[in-house]
């Protein structure tokens, strides 16, 4: 290795040049690899904060139609020790139905939401993403019922805080179910799905609307780790068969899987990105080697003429290589991390009031989050790159025409 080091240090600039393109090269696939990360973990987020949670647990025949009848009885569900167990963070229960919102000359069919006042604020950022008004109280106040609008349903309705509604809706019973409705709060969760078509209810008072006192559609959660949300549905789905509740515990991936799909699509294109860059990478590395293996030709000649061994001189050859990639790997692989670090401290800017992509929400900023993965794998890859382009050159020196590359003639 130092001899490697001196051959290497010969022409400065030309190890230096290829070492600073390892190097980029490194740090640039160090920082995408987070970045990515951080990309598609903020969407999941932005999809699943906004209403779904980490997984949901519904009576099997609501997983085969969703509709008003498809419930099951609260009680069949303890709640309470749901959110004692330590995987899990918190959970909810939810009521949904369809309805007509008026207001003087204008109508608009929604999603009326029923939710827990005190408990969706802990497994969804809807309470967070008030705009006017202010999220439910923890007890209900005399009067009319109170109601929490999208922004745009607000403003097709043409209402705002204080205004009122009245709501018309088939109940599970048959009969009709209307009341009247004071505009409590505006959201704007900037998902499309629950700014355009959804008005959220305390639980109680829609399920007395619906006739469905007692009973819910769904209980919402999250996993108090994203990495341990696997085994916690399978925990959770075990239970409840044991109970014969006739429920299914399904996580935010079979709720979505479309979401899914493309995350994990997401991530393996990335790979084709990865693989231009090292093919690039590569082709500096194999052109640096073989000029310097052109170059040194009457040197290996004298090598071989006395009595080096082609296996030392080929192991040489490597060993420069080696040397190369590795100091330029190791550097990128430093300001890729370094990069990183900047970004999971402080954020990686997306603009003013952050953005909605596919209809989910992203922050103004994107923070990520250090994977020493992602530091080893592009410096070992680098490596490795380099190993298969110094092979040519290194065969080559050790093939020379001992005569011929002595007295220059070759």
């Amino acid at each position: 290795m130092r001899i490697a080091w001196r051959n290497l240090l010969r022409n400065r600039w030309r190890s230096g040049l290829t070492a600073a393109g390892v190097a980029v090269a490194v740090a640039v696939i160090i920082w995408m690899a987070h970045m990515m990360d951080a990309f598609l973990a903020e969407m999941v987020y932005g999809a699943t904060r906004a209403e779904l949670g980490d997984f949901q647990i519904h009576s099997e025949a609501y997983v085969e139609e969703r509709n008003l009848f498809n419930t099951f009885p609260s009680q069949h569900i303890d709640l309470e020790a749901l959110r004692a167990k330590p995987e899990i963070a918190s959970v909810t229960s939810r009521v949904h139905a369809w309805g007509l919102l008026g207001h003087e000359k204008t109508s608009q069919t929604a999603r009326l939401f029923g939710v827990d006042p005190v408990h969706e604020p802990t497994v969804t950022t809807t309470a967070n993403a008030l705009i006017s008004g202010t999220w439910f109280a923890s007890l209900r106040p005399p009067g009319l019922t109170e109601v929490i609008l999208g922004k745009m349903l607000a403003e097709q309705l043409g209402v705002s805080v204080g205004d009122e509604l009245v709501v018309m809706l088939q109940a599970a019973d048959g009969s009709l179910g209307n009341d009247s409705l004071l505009v409590r709060g505006i959201v704007e969760t900037k998902n499309s799905t629950l700014d355009r078509h959804t008005a959220f209810l305390r639980i109680d008072d829609l399920q007395w609307l619906t006739a469905l006192e007692g009973r819910i559609h769904e209980v919402a959660g999250i996993s108090a780790t994203r990495q341990g949300l696997e085994n916690t549905v399978v925990d959770l789905a075990a239970s409840l068969d044991a109970s014969e509740s006739r429920l299914a515990v399904r996580s935010w991936g079979k709720l979505v899987p479309d979401l899914k799909n493309m995350s994990e699509l997401s991530k393996r294109s990335m790979w084709i990105f990865y693989a231009i860059i090292y093919l690039v990478a590569g082709l500096g590395l194999f052109n640096t080697q073989r000029m310097t293996a052109y170059e040194r030709r009457r040197e290996f000649g004298v090598l071989l003429a006395i009595g080096t061994l082609p296996s030392l001189l080929f192991r040489h050859v490597l060993a420069e290589s080696a040397a190369l990639t590795a100091f330029g790997g190791l550097i990128g692989g430093l300001l890729g991390l370094a990069a990183s670090w900047w970004h999971s401290l402080y954020g990686l800017p997306l603009g003013d009031g952050g953005f909605e992509y596919m209809g989910v929400a992203f922050s103004e900023r994107l923070y990520f989050e250090l994977d020493w993965t992602q530091f080893f794998v592009p410096v070992v890859l680098i490596v490795i790159v380099g190993f298969f382009c110094s092979l040519w050159p290194a065969l080559s020196a050790i093939r020379l025409d001992i005569p011929s590359a002595v007295s220059g003639r070759q």
